[in-house]
């Protein structure tokens, strides 16, 4: 559900990281998994 990602990704950023790298390799994570296979994330 592209809703609840939009969710999951707007908490990311709110996550009180100290280093804005790791917010984005956490992002990029994230949609690099789901872009693997969207029905599945395989």
């Amino acid at each position: 559900n592209y809703a609840n990602l939009g969710e999951l990704l707007s908490r990311v950023v709110d996550i009180e990281f100290y280093e804005w790298p790791l917010r984005v390799r956490l992002i990029d994570c994230i949609c690099y998994f789901i872009c693997l296979d969207p029905c599945t994330a395989e």
